[in-house]
């Protein structure tokens, strides 16, 4: 279901994830990294501390360390991780 890569930017380690296909990922934090989430195609629905975001697609939805998150994915998304400072 996921695909990941490791890059440099700007002289740090990135993380990409490509998820296909459909499931649930379920709550969990990143304590040192900042999630950037990107809809490519079908539905992502994204739950931060209880509230829930069905993003629309193309469009980026940034999660800040530390912060409760799960998602329900149908169809494509990108996940970009950019560690903390």
């Amino acid at each position: 279901m996921a695909v990941e890569r490791k890059v440099i930017y700007n002289d740090e380690l990135v993380r990409i994830v490509l998820v296909r296909g459909e499931g649930e990922i379920p709550e969990h934090t990143h304590e040192n990294e900042t999630e950037i989430v990107i809809p490519v195609r079908g539905e992502v629905t994204v739950v931060i501390e209880g509230r829930e975001f069905k993003q629309p697609l193309q469009t980026p939805l940034r999660i800040e360390p530390g912060t409760r998150h799960s998602a329900r994915i149908k169809g494509e998304g990108i996940a970009i991780f950019v560690k903390k400072e």
